[in-house]
């Protein structure tokens, strides 16, 4: 654990403060046969915060009921949320939305399902709308949530009720610190949870610049008959996601990092197919395709 806010680096904007207070007091209107949930913000966020860098990308997540515990599910919990926002801003002609609900869907990288509340507020009398996340754990807990995640530096989590930053898998903090990017779990097996990761780690080590750690490196080029099966398996759909949003980082630096990094581990066709017709030995596109000049720059 990290001591909350002023210890942990993390500063609340004011609509983060507002956002955190009603999320805490809608969990605690939830009674009996209910037991109010400790909530806590995950993932890219918590990373952000920590680096210093602004984020509206808040997702909350709820514990599962167990043993004697029952707990609110996520639709419970955004339609509570509802009404806390309703009495709260109550004749202040603020618009109450529905919630809307992202089932699972491994194609495009949902790997959990998530239910979504567009939330308005007032703050310092400036009227803001903000989108919240609401999902459950990846498994039992924390720590079996924590490594099943992506990366270390995206497993933190953000004890709202305790205030404090939490790093289940002990790595995640010093990764940060470190700028350095590996997964809380084998390499390989957190690829094939979702072979999707293998293009978002490389797209957050260049928007970030962090380094890829060796074992990933070396992990994929010793294993990369089954890393090309992984990647084709990926919808054409998400892999361009993943290509506009590189191609959208503010850097050129952080693009040809990118993409410099597609051609190190060996990925770079798998990535990009081009029609067979620039394929062809006439082609001149065929030389830049298969030796893409991308180098990261110093």
């Amino acid at each position: 654990l990290m001591e909350g806010p002023e210890a942990s680096g993390i500063e609340f904007t004011p609509i983060e403060q507002t956002i955190f207070t009603l999320l805490l007091s809608t969990s605690n209107a939830f009674t009996a046969p209910f037991t109010p949930p400790v909530l806590r913000v995950a993932g890219g966020w918590v990373r952000d915060k920590l680096l210093g860098v602004a984020s509206d990308d808040i997702d909350v997540v709820l514990p599962l009921s167990s043993g004697g515990d029952q707990y609110p599910s996520t639709d419970q919990f955004a339609e509570g949320l509802n009404k806390t926002l309703s009495q709260v801003y109550k004749g202040r002609g603020l618009k109450i939305h529905s919630p809307g609900v992202v089932e699972t869907n491994k194609d495009k990288g949902k790997n959990v399902r998530t239910v979504t509340l567009q939330c308005e507020f007032w703050i310092n009398d400036k009227h803001e709308v903000r989108w919240l996340d609401f999902v459950t754990f990846r498994g039992t807990d924390c720590k079996e949530d924590a490594e099943r995640r992506d990366l270390t530096i995206n497993s933190l989590f953000f004890n709202i009720n305790a205030n404090v930053v939490e790093d289940w898998t002990q790595k995640g903090l010093k990764d940060i610190n470190d700028k350095i990017i590996r997964t809380p779990l084998d390499n390989c097996q957190t690829f094939r949870d979702d072979p999707g990761r293998i293009l978002r780690l490389i797209r957050i080590s260049s928007k970030l610049n962090f380094s890829i750690h060796s074992s990933i490196h070396s992990q994929i080029l010793l294993n990369l008959s089954e890393v090309l099966l992984l990647l084709s398996k990926i919808s054409r759909e998400r892999i361009g996601n993943e290509i506009e949003a590189i191609l959208s980082l503010p850097k050129s630096s952080q693009v040809s990092s990118a993409f410099s990094t597609f051609s190190s581990l060996q990925i770079f066709d798998s990535i990009f197919l081009l029609p067979s017709s620039l394929l062809s030995p006439s082609s001149p596109f065929l030389s830049l395709y298969k030796n893409p000049p991308f180098q990261a720059s110093a």
